[in-house]
C-alpha cells in the first residue's frame, strides 16, 4: 500500500520555495545538533548551488545561513556569511516571464553585495525546451532536476529518515521516473512525460531542436521541432507524425508557397529512404504542412519498446533530405 504523500497535494511552486527554504536552513552551523544528517544535506544543497558558478569565488566555510522567502518578490534568498547572495528563482511547470529575472538581480545588486558575490540560480524541477536567451544571458545557471535529486539521493543515501524529507525525494523521484518512462514503456503507451523525455533525449542526440505542448481543437499533441531556414520547410514532430511544414508571412501568397514545396518535395521524394505522402488537407494558416511521413518515424524492438540508435538514425537521414532540398532553391 503506497503512503499518502503530500507533495501529491502541495503541487504549487510556493510549496516547493518551501521545501528549498527548509533544506537550506539546516545548512546554518547551529541545526547540525539537532540532526547532523540534515545538516550535511544542507550543506551539501548551498555548495552545489555556489558551484554553478566556477567562476566566481564561494566561501570555504560556511559560518552563517540567512534565508529568506518571497524577499522583494525572489522566490528564495540565501545570505552565507552575511557576503554571499544566492538567488532562486523557483520554477516547477511555468518558465520565467518579462523581465523580472534581470529585475531580481538588479534589486540584489543595488544593495550592499558586491557583483562577484552574487549567485543567481534558475531552480528548474520539471523541463522546459531552452534555457539560453532567458536564462544564461540574465547571468543565471541552471539548477535542474537531475542536480537536485543528486544531492536528495546522496542524503537518502547517508540514511536521513526525515518524513519531510524523504516525502519531498519521492515526489521527484518520480517526476523523473515518468520522464524517463519513454524507455520502459511501449510506444503505444506512452504520455506527455514519456514525450518530454524523448524529445529531451533527441534534442541532445540531434544537437537541436526545441519543443513544446501545441494546443490546438484535438486536445492538442506535444510537438518537436527543427531543420528551418527562413523561407524554407522545417521538419514538426506531432507526436508520432513525421511533418514537412513552411512558415509564411502575412503578406505572401501562401497558397502558392506551399504549392511550389509541395511539388519540389514530392518531386524529390525518390531519393529518399521514407515514403512521403500529401497531407488529408492543406491548410491555409502562418505554419502550413506541405507532406507528412506515410508512417510512425520511431523504430522499435520486436516488444514494441524504442530502439533510440535507429529513431536518431532515421531521422538524420530525413535531416540530409531537408538539407538538400534547401539547396535547390
Amino acid at each position: 500500500m503506497k503512503q499518502p504523500s503530500l507533495f501529491k497535494f502541495a503541487t504549487s511552486e510556493l510549496s516547493q520555495d518551501a521545501f528549498i527554504c527548509w533544506l537550506l536552513s539546516w545548512a546554518s552551523p547551529e541545526n547540525k545538533d539537532i540532526d547532523v544528517k540534515l545538516h550535511h544535506c544542507g550543506l551539501a544543497l548551498v555548495k552545489a548551488l555556489f558551484a554553478k558558478h566556477p567562476q566566481q569565488q564561494s566561501p570555504s566555510i560556511i559560518e552563517t545561513v540567512q534565508v529568506k522567502k518571497q524577499d522583494s518578490n525572489i522566490d528564495v534568498l540565501c545570505i552565507v556569511n552575511d557576503k554571499f547572495a544566492i538567488i532562486i528563482e523557483d520554477k516547477t511547470h511555468t518558465t520565467n516571464h518579462g523581465n523580472q529575472l534581470a529585475d531580481y538581480l538588479g534589486k540584489i545588486e543595488g544593495r550592499s553585495y558586491a557583483k562577484e558575490n552574487i549567485f543567481p540560480i534558475y531552480f528548474k524541477t520539471y523541463d522546459q525546451a531552452s534555457y539560453i536567451d532567458v536564462v544564461e544571458k540574465n547571468r543565471y545557471q541552471v539548477f535542474s532536476r537531475a542536480d537536485f535529486l543528486t544531492i536528495l539521493n546522496n542524503g537518502y543515501d547517508a540514511g536521513i529518515d526525515n518524513a519531510i524529507f524523504q516525502d519531498f525525494r519521492g515526489h521527484l523521484q518520480k517526476i523523473e521516473d515518468r520522464v524517463q518512462s519513454y524507455l520502459t514503456l511501449p510506444v503505444s503507451k506512452w504520455h506527455t512525460q514519456s514525450w518530454v523525455g524523448f524529445y529531451l533525449n533527441l534534442q541532445k542526440q540531434l544537437g537541436t531542436g526545441l519543443w513544446k505542448k501545441v494546443n490546438n481543437e484535438s486536445n492538442g499533441f506535444m510537438g518537436f521541432w527543427w531543420g528551418g531556414k527562413s523561407g524554407k520547410p522545417y521538419l514538426l514532430l506531432e507526436e508520432q507524425k513525421l511533418c514537412f511544414k513552411i512558415k509564411a508571412d502575412d503578406q505572401s501568397d501562401k497558397k502558392k508557397i506551399r504549392n511550389d514545396w509541395y511539388k519540389l518535395i514530392k518531386s524529390k521524394s525518390s531519393d529518399a529512404n521514407f515514403t512521403l505522402e500529401k497531407p488529408a488537407r492543406f491548410g491555409s494558416g502562418k505554419n502550413m504542412t506541405v507532406m507528412i511521413a506515410s508512417r510512425d518515424y520511431r523504430k522499435t524492438t520486436e516488444e514494441g519498446y524504442i530502439d533510440m540508435e535507429a529513431t536518431v538514425d532515421g531521422l538524420r537521414k530525413i535531416q540530409t533530405f531537408l538539407h538538400a532540398i534547401h539547396e535547390h532553391v
